[in-house]
């Protein structure tokens, strides 16, 4: 029996868990009709990989992995600012993050880096920092340990995070030998599904689509409290459609093409065996 697509093995802590929600899985896939019908007796049923989905908001207690503290889910929004693109042969510049609990920033993290080489010009004309702003700044072997304490085991939440991850976990892996085993959810990701029809899911379209205020673009800090706005945006577009927040972790990854047939498979009533 294939695994279910929305919980990959690592996540499932122990193979019965696995093995249940497999077993619900087919049992949804045979069970589940509209509440339309074509004809008198003739039900539409669906392929119920989202119906699996919308399932799991009521069994997730079963499933709990998410960071979760008196019901609130623990977030860090995290942004850095680098001198280029490749984690292997540029270097981080400036790293910012802030907590957030219940839609409000509580604390905030923020340092300046010094990458040990030249900031080439267009970066510097890009977030306005520039060699003299970091001479005297900390190494990123310095910085690390103090936000690898500020984001303790929250969900590492970054507009593009593959990008801010990827930088992190391999200056991680090269001085400490370790990585982020965080969570982590993308608010880029979340805009290709909840607003597939702009055209550009950069942070500055997604903000300005939004009416989302960022006065200290393409800096770390300022982008963060950027990021923050979008994310509480979409938390309330998840509630309009009947889905907790700690479903983002899922809907995040659910393919693009299904995202529009949530408000379906919301109405589809389970039948008992």
């Amino acid at each position: 029996m294939s695994a279910c697509p929305y919980f990959p093995r690592g996540i499932l802590r122990s193979k019965r868990a696995r093995d249940n929600l497999c077993k619900t899985y087919v049992l949804i896939t045979c069970k589940v009709r509209s509440s339309e019908t074509s004809a008198p007796g003739q039900g539409v049923y669906y392929e119920l990989d989202v119906a699996l989905f919308f399932l799991l908001t009521f069994i997730n207690s079963s499933f709990c992995f998410i960071s979760l503290r008196g019901g609130v889910l623990l977030f860090t929004v995290v942004d850095i600012e680098t001198t280029g693109l490749s984690p292997s042969h540029n270097a981080i510049t400036e790293i910012a993050a802030a907590r957030v609990r219940d839609g409000c920033i509580v604390r905030e993290f923020e340092s300046f880096v010094n990458p040990g080489v030249h900031i080439p010009g267009f970066i510097t004309r890009l977030t306005g920092i520039s060699d003299d702003m970091v001479v005297d700044a900390p190494s990123i072997d310095e910085v690390l340990p103090a936000f690898h304490k500020f984001l303790g085991s929250d969900i590492f939440v970054a507009h593009n995070a593959s990008f801010d991850h990827r930088f992190l976990n391999h200056n991680f892996q090269k001085f400490f030998r370790g990585s982020l085993s965080n969570d982590t959810l993308c608010t880029k990701l979340l805009a290709n599904r909840l607003i597939p029809d702009l055209y550009s899911k950069r942070l500055g379209v997604v903000c300005d689509y939004l009416n989302i205020q960022n006065s200290g673009a393409h800096r770390a800090l300022g982008d963060v409290r950027a990021t923050v706005g979008v994310l509480n945006h979409f938390c309330g577009e998840l509630k309009k459609r009947a889905l907790s927040t700690s479903d983002m972790l899922r809907f995040q990854r659910l393919p693009i093409h299904k995202c529009s047939s949530i408000s379906i498979v919301q109405s589809v009533p389970f039948t008992s065996i």
